[in-house]
């Protein structure tokens, strides 16, 4: 595949930008005391804090991030468990579908690839969906 491919991911219209999921076991967290970035730091996401600060109506301060009130969420089963899907779209998705600041996306979103989709949520209808999967989280 092209690298060109991935900057016109749109197939699916971009799900991928428009949420995000967070363990059900956070749930009460998610609007008041905040959700730990520490959980999402990893090999795949070095500075958590960037990605989350990109989206909507989300507050990141002191390690921790929190949700607006207006931000719908769904509590779905998926193939990395119980998670609340947190519909908040990423500020920099423009309105042709195409990342606005691909060059310097955050590593969540650049590390997003065939090798590694397992790790994440993958939204059915992107080609990552290795058909196994078949969950429309709902964005």
């Amino acid at each position: 595949m092209s690298r060109d491919w991935y900057r016109d991911c749109a197939e699916c219209g971009s799900k991928c930008c428009k949420f995000f999921g967070v363990p059900v076991e956070y749930q009460h967290a998610l609007r008041n005391d905040g959700v730990p970035l520490s959980l999402y730091r990893s090999c795949l996401e070095p500075n958590p804090e960037r990605y989350f600060e990109l989206h909507e109506h989300v507050n990141v301060s002191n390690g921790r991030f929190t949700v607006g009130d207006c931000v719908p969420t769904t509590v779905k089963d998926t193939p990395l468990g119980r998670y609340v899907i947190v519909q908040s779209k990423c500020r920099k998705l423009g309105k042709d579908g195409r990342c606005r600041i691909y060059a310097e996306r955050p590593e969540m979103c650049r590390n997003f690839v065939a090798r590694t989709a397992h790790k994440y949520l993958v939204p059915k209808g992107c080609v990552f969906d290795p058909g196994c999967l078949g969950k429309d989280y709902g964005v």
